[in-house]
């Protein structure tokens, strides 16, 4: 596996202490695998400091900053696959420069940008990481 960039739903099944989330990401960064937060990710979950879990994932990752030239890519990409989600379209971009897999609770909306930016890896299904 290239890499992987993760989505708010990941971050979210982390902070909710789930295990088979807690395993993958365990897995992943012991596997020597580079984990990629875009920003937007970031502004998307973070609460303050009742999110003690997403600090620490957010310690051991790359986040991504979203700059004026990514904006514009972000914003053409929802104009080409009909779609709005900002932040998703984000994850498909970022993932899309390092051929990372995603990981995302949001399967089909990742999937009909993924349709615009086919060097995305895998994508992973938050729902599907098996528990341990």
């Amino acid at each position: 596996m290239a890499g992987l960039t993760v989505d708010s739903g990941f971050l979210i099944a982390l902070d909710h202490d789930e295990r088979g989330a807690w395993a993958f990401w365990f897995s992943a960064l012991n596997d020597g695998v580079q984990v990629t937060v875009p920003a937007p990710v970031v502004a998307q979950v973070w609460r303050g400091s009742r999110n003690a879990r997403v600090a620490m994932a957010l310690n051991a990752s790359h986040v991504e900053p979203l700059s004026a030239l990514d904006a514009r890519a972000v914003g053409e990409l929802l104009g080409r696959s009909n779609t709005a989600d900002i932040t998703d379209a984000c994850v498909v971009l970022s993932a899309g420069r390092r051929s990372d897999a995603i990981v995302t609770s949001d399967v089909g909306d990742i999937r009909r940008l993924v349709e615009f930016v086919p060097s995305v890896g895998q994508i992973i299904d938050v729902a599907r990481i098996p528990r341990p």
